[in-house]
């Protein structure tokens, strides 16, 4: 068996008699934030078009690199995992793929005479915003296992096959949180460092668990060469660094401090070849590749990236329009995402309770959750606010339409100011303005107590807990007429329209109850 890195999650697996292509990415994603770390220009993409099998394991634009995918032979069999969503499905239709074989979620799957496969779904983000699959591979002899997810450390059903071979192993989650935050930077790198430690405990959790022979941590991150991103790239060593955004290197250093001395740093057009109990390892010519000072002189080589990338005008598709929106641009959009979804908002409504602000230099608009409408600001008050340019948010409208905010997230072009440090709830509605991810979502939250519980007080039906700070109103609500009072902070609703007496921001979702004879 052989294994081709072709740069980030991008693996090229060939055996005697069969070829698998995994998550190719080569052009810029997310607005033109991402762009692979390291380089990945040199990879001859020609070799990659004409594979036996494809596996995409998730709609993330650097995973499902839509315009390389483009060019891929469309007779491929694409390897389908058992996503709850259609929306990867339906992009590699339209690209023209029709060849899909649907797999069973964690059962051991027969894919040639010679070659079994594992596919095992998961959603890397809170709220499911971000579906994912990650694959193992076995042909009798070797297994590798191909982790493109953030797993929880009892995933059991991915140890069918005998102890793997490589783990390769994803390094953490993408995130764009606390960066893109209005609090001080001191602040927003205490946070960082809170968050990157619990996603690398997971990560090293997940290491353990599988055991495998060989770890080659992969998958991340991107590198960010636009002048006003430029510091979410992480150019210290682990110890030092305070970003999100931690690359192979600095992995396998924290993997190395922690009693894990089996890892493999691989690069674009890193071969790793398995025979038996053999694993070798061939290096490209980094020097010729430009790779040499990557994980080194990082800071030099995105310097480097950064200067070239300035020297390339970018197509006039996508090159930034400075133009402000026109009037209304915004309302009419939002209107048209979001109305057809309404009736479908129930538990959300419940879980984000306020109104959420869009702000672009020309215009403001509310999405007000508590009484379902979309208006123009004119001073209310909003627990969720965000901040974007004007031809930012046109650019990912025209490019995404209503996954808009997914791409306007991930590319960390905004600023937002949220009711406490962060809350998953309102960036998973945001990314999920279609009637079937709105649904998945509600599904999700049905999971929630907190969000989904109900309570029968006095002839009313009312949501459990306060939407203040979750006190339980079954225990601490008290009625005195038509006013129920949260003893524990004092908040006051009106039982017969919800309305918060106490905040203008709040809502208790309530039902009167018909009187039994």
């Amino acid at each position: 068996m052989k294994i081709t890195c072709v740069g980030h999650a991008g693996l090229l697996i060939e055996t005697e008699s069969t070829s698998i292509l995994c998550d190719p990415w080569f052009n810029e994603a997310y607005l033109n934030s991402w762009i692979p770390f390291p380089s990945n220009e040199h990879v001859e993409q020609d070799k990659l078009l004409h594979c036996d099998f494809l596996f995409i394991s998730s709609s993330g634009q650097d995973r499902c690199d839509v315009e390389f995918l483009g060019r891929v032979d469309k007779a491929v069999a694409v390897i389908l995992p058992d996503f709850k969503s259609f929306n990867l499905q339906n992009i590699l239709i339209d690209l023209g793929f029709y060849n899909f074989i649907h797999i069973p979620n964690n059962i051991v799957f027969k894919l040639t005479n010679s070659l079994e496969i594992i596919v095992s779904t998961n959603s890397s983000n809170m709220y499911g915003a971000m579906p994912t699959a990650t694959i193992a591979i076995g042909d009798g002899i070797n297994s590798i296992f191909v982790q493109t997810n953030q797993l929880d450390k009892k995933s059991k059903d991915l140890t069918t096959f005998k102890q793997y071979d490589i783990h390769f192993a994803q390094i953490a989650a993408p995130s764009w949180y606390p960066m893109v935050t209005e609090n001080p930077e001191s602040i927003k790198d205490i946070l960082s460092k809170q968050l990157r430690n619990e996603q690398m405990q997971g990560f090293l959790e997940v290491i353990k668990t599988f055991n495998a022979k060989v770890v080659v941590p992969y998958g991340g991150p991107p590198c960010f060469l636009d002048k006003d991103l430029f510091y979410l790239n992480d150019v210290d060593s682990f110890e030092t660094g305070s970003k999100l955004f931690v690359d192979a290197y600095s992995a396998i250093q924290y993997l190395q401090n922690n009693g894990i001395e089996n890892t493999l740093l691989a690069y674009p057009e890193t071969e790793i070849v398995i025979e038996g109990n053999f694993i070798k390892l061939t290096t490209p010519n980094l020097q010729s590749k430009g790779l040499d000072i990557a994980y080194v002189d990082k800071k030099r080589y995105l310097t480097s990236l950064a200067n070239k990338r300035c020297k390339e005008s970018m197509p006039d598709k996508e090159r930034p329009t400075t133009d402000l929106l026109k009037q209304s641009y915004l309302l009419e959009k939002l209107c048209e995402f979001i109305e057809p979804i309404v009736p479908e908002l129930n538990l959300i409504r419940v879980g984000l309770n306020g109104r959420i602000l869009i702000s672009t230099h020309t215009e403001s608009v509310v999405i007000d959750l508590l009484d379902l409408k979309i208006e123009k600001f004119s001073g209310q008050l909003c627990r969720f606010k965000f901040y974007i340019e004007d031809d930012v948010l046109k650019r990912a409208i025209e490019s995404s339409n209503n996954e808009a905010f997914k791409s306007l997230f991930y590319s960390c072009r905004f600023a937002t100011e949220l009711d406490g440090f962060n809350n998953d709830l309102v960036y998973a509605f945001l990314m999920a303005l279609s009637p079937e991810a709105i649904e998945n979502l509600e599904a999700v939250l049905e999971k929630n107590p907190k969000i989904s519980d109900e309570a029968e007080i006095n002839g009313y039906r009312i949501q459990r807990y306060c939407p203040h700070l979750k006190a339980d109103l079954s225990q601490y609500g008290q009625i005195d007429q038509n006013i129920i009072t949260c003893t524990v902070h004092g908040w006051q609703f009106d039982l017969e329209s919800g309305k918060c007496i106490t905040q203008d921001d709040r809502k208790l979702f309530v039902k009167k109850l018909n009187n039994k004879k």
